[in-house]
């Protein structure tokens, strides 16, 4: 808040982006504070054993509430039209662990609000 008064400004926007850009939000005005802004349905956080975590829940103050079932990797549907990264070069093993069982995996962790 303080920023904003500074700049003399009504929101500031928030980008996230995966380093490889495959993932990428913005936080518009409307958007939680704090929040990195909406996902598509192509984006899903994922657990240790690759199981689609529970939605956020936040109280009154934003606080998450169920952190250990909603926090997990956020990793995008790897389809003909949204991949901006091809691999590693020459490091055909790590390119493998980023796209493995139909998903681009960003190795960041996240949540997905209700």
């Amino acid at each position: 808040m303080k920023l904003k008064r500074y700049l003399g400004m009504e929101h500031i926007y928030e980008i996230y982006g995966s380093t490889e850009a495959v993932i990428t939000t913005a936080n518009l005005p409307g958007d939680p504070i704090d929040s990195v802004g909406k996902v598509d349905a192509s984006i899903m956080i994922f657990d240790e054993a690759g199981r689609e975590c529970a939605p956020g829940i936040t109280d009154a103050s934003g606080a998450l509430t169920n952190y250990d079932k909603a926090v997990g990797e956020i990793c995008r549907r790897i389809g003909d039209n949204n991949l901006r990264f091809e691999g590693y070069f020459g490091n055909a093993g790590a390119t493998s662990q980023k796209f493995r069982d139909g998903w681009y995996h960003s190795g960041d962790l996240g949540h997905i609000g209700l």
